[in-house]
């Protein structure tokens, strides 16, 4: 178990961890009482609810400024070069696979000429 002091990724990952927990547990408690029909208890439970998804914010904000604290500036351009190369790759195989298609469709499209020539 990762200790509390010791701010990690893991540090996060354990508070994404237990707001899932929590997650959890409100759905049970507000299917519970919307069988009960209570409304006042509903409506706190759900309001619980947005306070959690406030806090799912602040972790996200929280663990990316952890993040870009621990990564240095050669490596984080490392890493956005990395993923612009990926990306350009990308794009070049999808410009493949449009000119493919291409070719395919003005063949498809000779061959049905020359079947309606021949018939």
């Amino acid at each position: 178990m990762v200790e509390e002091t010791a701010i990690s990724i893991e540090y996060f990952q354990q508070l994404r961890n237990r707001q899932n927990v929590l997650y959890r547990v409100n759905t049970a408690e507000i299917r519970a009482t919307a069988k009960k029909k209570d409304m006042a208890t509903l409506n706190a439970l759900r309001a619980d609810r947005a306070k959690m998804a406030q806090n799912d914010q602040l972790i996200f904000k929280a663990e990316l400024a952890f993040q870009a604290t621990q990564l240095g500036q050669s490596e984080a351009e490392k890493r956005l070069r990395q993923h612009v190369r990926e990306i350009n790759k990308f794009v070049k195989t999808v410009k493949t696979v449009a000119k493919v298609l291409e070719s395919t469709a003005k063949v498809a499209s000779i061959l049905a000429r020359l079947i309606k020539v021949l018939t």
